[in-house]
């Protein structure tokens, strides 16, 4: 790394380390100065390592009505119908003192939910979380693990995760036949066609 005279009077120089692609020292490395037929001692750079979690894998448990499996995918990103529970499987780079889960509106905004995280043996950390929408129908969409050391840092460019939510939409139901108001004796019989749709199954109907 050539150093930049910054101060000719003074005789001063300038050196950035920037690593490697420019992200930064992300690992231990010594240096010294060569200035003419002179070199200086050796230094060294000591990099504290940020603790940070990846998502290994997503354990998705539908509501019994949906009649469906429970599934499990790797990575981190969430597709899932509302009223899914969520177990999420994940492993820290070093020990950590605590983790939690934040999710946001932004990728890395101010958290709506959060969600801590339980301490597992080897690194390992798991949490639980139900896909729901709030109130005004929106839900976050993003998400991203939080860990501390014992120092009390943090990573401070977690790997960040998107969520996706799918309505479990009302049934619906429509009268075929017949189309309008009827006349018919006490005794008749009057025969109805009735449609029924909905996103997983209709259970039962009922004519009131």
């Amino acid at each position: 790394v050539m150093m930049r005279d910054v101060d000719e009077s003074r005789r001063r120089y300038r050196a950035i380390l920037t690593g490697s692609s420019g992200r930064g020292i992300q690992q231990n490395m010594t240096y010294r100065i060569v200035a003419g037929d002179d070199v200086s001692r050796n230094y060294r750079i000591t990099v504290i390592q940020p603790p940070s979690a990846t998502v290994d894998e997503l354990r998705y448990e539908y509501p019994e009505y949906m009649g469906m499996e429970e599934r499990t995918q790797t990575g981190g990103e969430i597709t899932g119908w509302e009223g899914t529970r969520v177990t999420f499987t994940a492993t820290s780079n070093i020990p950590v003192a605590a983790a939690q889960i934040l999710f946001s509106n932004d990728k890395l905004g101010p958290p709506v939910d959060i969600v801590p995280m339980e301490r597992l043996e080897g690194n390992q950390l798991r949490a639980s979380w139900t896909l729901a929408f709030d109130p005004s129908g929106g839900y976050p969409a993003f998400y991203r693990i939080e860990c501390r050391d014992e120092l009390g840092q943090t990573d401070p460019e977690p790997t960040v995760y998107t969520v996706k939510i799918l309505p479990d939409r009302v049934p619906e139901v429509r009268l075929i036949d017949p189309r309008g108001s009827l006349e018919r004796p006490a005794n008749a019989t009057v025969p109805l066609l009735v449609e029924a749709r909905d996103d997983f199954r209709v259970r039962e109907l009922r004519m009131r």
